[in-house]
């Protein structure tokens, strides 16, 4: 597991002191003013919840309330791993992108993350959601993120390649996880 054991609580980490850079230079440095606080739904612990949050964009900055939004695409097998992207428009507008191939799955969550794709200059980063169901096979929008037998890391902008450099993934910003196992 992630952290190892039987989790049932949240992890925060913060690491600001951290080069601003890319995932492989997929993405850019994301766009956001404030924190967007990436976590399961409270509504429809099917979701991901995100705070109100601060954006920007092309220098004009905008505000999102508080929302939830389902993750998108194929069911990710068991014991193998999905990412998606979450990324806000001008409009307010959110959009969901699952990893090229959650439908066969990642041997591990940095191989899920790396197969995100690329971003773009219309839009602002809010973060990306791993999962991975250790008893059968996660189904977006129908697995609860709370689901016994499920490991869901919710991480408000990007990993940094300092980290990527030093074989091991830092979070920069903050990484809230939800792990639950039995």
């Amino acid at each position: 597991m992630f952290f190892g054991g039987r989790h049932d609580h949240f992890h925060r980490f913060s690491f600001t002191d951290l080069p601003h850079n890319t995932l492989n230079g997929k993405v850019e440095d994301e766009q956001f003013i404030t924190d967007p606080t990436l976590v399961i739904g409270t509504s429809d612990t099917k979701k991901v919840k995100h705070s109100d949050f601060d954006y920007q964009i092309n220098q004009f900055a905008y505000s999102k309330a508080s929302s939830e939004v389902d993750l998108t695409g194929s069911a990710v097998p068991e014991d193998k791993y999905g990412a998606w992207s979450l990324k806000i428009d001008s409009d307010g507008d959110i959009t969901v992108a699952a990893a090229t191939d959650n439908v066969t799955g990642y041997d591990t969550p940095r191989k899920a993350l790396e197969a995100l794709s690329s971003s773009d200059s219309e839009s602002s980063y809010i973060g990306y959601v791993t999962v991975m169901k250790s008893d059968g096979a996660f189904t977006p929008a129908t697995t609860a993120l709370d689901a016994s037998n499920v490991t869901a890391t919710f991480t408000d902008a990007r990993i940094s390649s300092f980290a990527r450099s030093h074989g091991t993934r830092t979070l920069q910003f903050s990484l809230i996880a939800r792990l639950m196992t039995s």
